[in-house]
């Protein structure tokens, strides 16, 4: 039995190590090619990629993005990170609220394999979403905003306005470019940015073309846009002073309105045309929002820009513009120093119209004197020459009711050889010589003339007392006073003047 055993275990011996043999003729080491391992695929990893395109958009607008998979027949999903600011459908964006927000776009069965980015909405500087169908508001959204009236035949029936966004209280700055395209018959046309209440009255000063002038206004849009006439169209009207003959608007025309609390400023081109100060004492208390306000005008209106940052708004209160007090009627005859300190009335030989237009006129309230207060004007007064076309020539310190109950003006007279006062009805012309009498000048008892070239110091008084409001005149030489006078008119109106 054990022989048989080893005769069965030798051959088999002898075969492996012939066989080991036969293939090692390179070497001992050397293995043979059949025996190495298949080389196994790579593992390719799935990935997914939010190609390049829009990563700013505008409130209610919407953008899509495309995202590319890669080594995946898996299904994209997409996601916001703030659905108050973005919300996502298939790619598709929408933006719901001015911000920032992250679109995630990741597979189904894995979101651990995902790419995002970082999407910011941008607000309109217009609410688009009032008077839509006046306005042709498609090119709001962009950084450079431009709206335009919609023009029907006939631009008397243009009546709109459009709302600065997000700009509400006692204190901001609005600024635009308009472009006119059309303007309607209607002597009140105007183009202005004014400012609306919370019960729809829009209160504005604005720019009217054809006979140029300012006007200031009460508008109600409930059910449309309304003028409303009374207390300041009477007394807010500048016809063709102020310079607004030589304005060009070929080119468009700038407008600045500020609000500083009580206070409403008119701007044209920079330069100040209109201060409200006093009359709307109803609005201190009151929010309002500025408006873009066309009436019988069609416009282009662009450089749309509007701000309650406290250092926006006193950039244009502290500016030179914003400062001036007086506007000369006609610069040709009336010259205003920088600073408002000096008026230097000119041509006095060819001079002709009435005094009211050859005047440094308060801009707006920029210059007035307070209800229920007795207060005065103090100038000093060098005649170079006195004119001679006209019989009585007078300086003439006017006061202007704010009311519209009259157009009823006082003039302090101030003439060659004596004082005296007017009262009359600003829609007309001031009437000549002294109406109220003249109050001669006398020095050390005897009568006196002005003499040009002396400085003379004039004291204006207003008067209120329990009639009412009266007057009172007083003109010094040096210290000694040469001429008084008061009035005795007492009408019961203790209102503002200007």
């Amino acid at each position: 039995m054990k022989k048989r055993n080893i005769l069965l275990v030798l051959p088999l011996i002898a075969f492996m190590v012939g066989c080991n043999a036969n293939n090692g003729q390179g070497g001992e080491n050397q293995n043979n090619d059949n025996d190495k391992p298949a080389e196994e695929e790579p593992v390719k990893t799935p990935s997914v990629k939010i190609q390049d395109g829009e990563r700013t958009m505008y409130i209610t607008k919407q953008i899509t993005l495309t995202a590319q998979v890669e080594n995946s027949e898996d299904t994209v999903v997409w996601s916001s990170s703030d659905k108050r600011v973005l919300r996502v459908n298939g790619g598709i964006v929408q933006g719901f609220g001015v911000g920032k927000a992250k679109i995630t776009a990741s597979l189904e069965n894995d979101p651990t394999v995902k790419d995002e980015v970082e999407i910011t909405v941008l607000d309109t500087v217009i609410d688009t979403n009032v008077n839509a169908s006046a306005w042709d508001f498609s090119k709001v959204f962009q950084a450079d905003p431009v709206i335009e009236s919609v023009a029907g035949e006939n631009p008397n029936d243009t009546k709109t306005y459009a709302a600065f966004k997000k700009i509400y209280g006692k204190k901001y700055v609005a600024k635009a470019h308009f472009n006119v395209k059309s303007v309607g018959d209607w002597v009140w046309n105007s183009l202005t940015i004014g400012h609306i209440d919370d019960n729809g009255k829009i209160f504005a000063t604005g720019f009217s073309q054809g006979t140029k002038k300012i006007i200031t206004q009460y508008s109600n849009t409930v059910g449309g846009v309304e003028q409303l006439w009374g207390d300041l169209s009477d007394r807010s009207q500048v016809w063709n002073q102020h310079d607004l003959e030589s304005l060009d608007i070929s080119n468009g025309v700038d407008i600045t309105s500020l609000r500083n609390g009580g206070d409403f400023y008119f701007f044209i081109n920079n330069e100040l045309y209109w201060k409200d100060t006093a009359t709307f004492s109803d609005l201190d208390n009151v929010d309002t929002q500025p408006v873009v306000y066309l009436n019988c005008v069609n416009a282009e209106v662009t450089n749309l820009y509007a701000s309650m940052e406290e250092d926006a708004v006193n950039e244009v209160l502290n500016s030179d513009a914003a400062k001036k007090v007086f506007y000369p009627t006609f610069k040709a005859n009336v010259e205003i120093s920088e600073n408002d300190t000096k008026i230097q009335f000119k041509n006095v030989d060819s001079i002709t119209t009435n005094n009211k237009d050859v005047a440094a006129k308060s801009i707006g309230d920029a210059f007035y004197l307070p209800a229920n207060k007795a207060s005065k004007v103090e100038f000093d007064l060098v005649i170079d020459q006195w004119g001679g076309t006209d019989s009585t020539p007078v300086v003439s310190m006017d006061m202007k009711r704010h009311d519209a109950v009259t157009a009823e003006t006082r003039s302090f007279l101030i003439g060659e050889t004596g004082i005296s006062f007017a009262g009359w009805n600003y829609n007309s012309n001031m009437p000549g010589g002294y109406p109220a009498g003249e109050t001669k000048y006398e020095q050390d008892s005897s009568n006196i003339k002005m003499i040009e070239g002396t400085k003379y110091h004039v004291v204006c008084t207003r008067l209120i007392e329990a009639g009412g409001q009266d007057t009172k005149l007083e003109v010094f030489n040096g210290e000694t006073l040469i001429a008084t006078k008061q009035h005795g008119w007492q009408d019961g109106y203790k209102g503002n003047v200007v």
